[in-house]
C-alpha cells in the first residue's frame, strides 16, 4: 500500500507515443493454448498420457497455438512478430534457450520433491539447497554477456548448453538418497 501510494505521488506520468496497440485476440489465444498444454502436461502422469482427456487437451493446445501463430502473422500489431524467426541465428538461439530453461524448470520441480521426499529437507532447507544454482545463473549471465562481446554468440551458447548437459549428467548418475555435497552440489 505504501509503495503504491508513493508511486502514485512521486512517479511522473509518461506515455510512449509509438507504443503498439494491444493484441487481445493474440493474448487470449496464447493464454488458452498454453493453459491447455500445461493442463495436459500436469495431468498426464495421473490421468494417463493416453487418456482421452489428456489427448484432447494436447489436441486443443496444438490447434489453439497454431491459431495464435496464424493470427500473429496476419495481425497489424502482433504480440509476437513472427518475422523475427526468419533469422536462423535468432531461431536457433531462441530454441536452445527455450529448451535449456524448460529443462531447468523441470529439474527444479523434480529436485524440490527429491530434496523433501527423499532427503527429508524442509521447504526452507530445500530452497537453500538451490542457492549454488542461483549463484551460478547470476554469475553465468554476467560472464556470458561479456563473452559474447569478446567471442561471439555461438560459442557461448554451445558452451552454456554443454555445461547444462554436464550438470544434468551429474544429476542423472547421483544415487538415490546420496549426499548433497558429493552428489548434488557439483551438478548444481
Amino acid at each position: 500500500i505504501i509503495a503504491l501510494t508513493l508511486g502514485y505521488l512521486l512517479i511522473p506520468d509518461s506515455r510512449d507515443e509509438s507504443a503498439p496497440r494491444l493484441d487481445p485476440l493474440g493474448s487470449g489465444l496464447s493464454i488458452a493454448g498454453l493453459a491447455a498444454l500445461l493442463w495436459a502436461i500436469i495431468e498426464g502422469p495421473t490421468k494417463g498420457w493416453g487418456s482421452a482427456e489428456v489427448l484432447a487437451a494436447f489436441a486443443i493446445a496444438a490447434v489453439v497455438i497454431a491459431a495464435f501463430f496464424l493470427w500473429e502473422l496476419r495481425c497489424s500489431s502482433p504480440m509476437l512478430d513472427m518475422r523475427v524467426f526468419k533469422n536462423r541465428r535468432f531461431s536457433a538461439a531462441s530454441g536452445a534457450i527455450t529448451v535449456t530453461f524448460l529443462t531447468l524448470f523441470g529439474t527444479i520441480f523434480l529436485l524440490t520433491q527429491y530434496f523433501q521426499a527423499v532427503l527429508g529437507y524442509s521447504a526452507m532447507k530445500a530452497g537453500f539447497a538451490y542457492l549454488p544454482l542461483a549463484l551460478c545463473i547470476v554469475v553465468g549471465a554476467g560472464i556470458a554477456s561479456w563473452l559474447v562481446t569478446k567471442l561471439a554468440a555461438r560459442p557461448v551458447l554451445v558452451g552454456g548448453t554443454a555445461l547444462t548437459i554436464a550438470g544434468l549428467l551429474l544429476l542423472w548418475r547421483a544415487p538415490i538418497g546420496g549426499s548433497y555435497l558429493v552428489d548434488l552440489l557439483p551438478a548444481l
